[in-house]
């Protein structure tokens, strides 16, 4: 039986992917940047994204947020809003 994340809350519909899946579609990609940036789990952290994805995925990959900016041009460069 696979187990599957799904912290406590709101479950995230069935056509959403999990991390693991996720992990798996950007191996398969190979994305020069793997972004999350629709995350259903309204609660989910970086530390309840990021370990399950790399189970199948050790390329680069950010947790989106709001105001975030990637450059994509020879170099991928992440600017995050500055925290206050």
């Amino acid at each position: 039986m696979q187990q599957r994340f799904c912290p406590p809350g709101p479950k995230p519909t069935p056509h959403h992917t999990t991390p693991e899946q996720a992990g798996d579609a950007f191996a398969r990609t190979k994305p020069r940047l793997a972004v999350y940036s629709h995350i259903v789990l309204p609660n989910a952290t970086e530390q309840d994204l990021i370990p399950p994805t790399r189970k199948t995925y050790a390329g680069p990959v950010e947790l989106g947020e709001d105001l975030m900016v990637i450059e994509v041009g020879e170099k991928v460069e992440v600017r995050r809003p500055a925290k206050s």
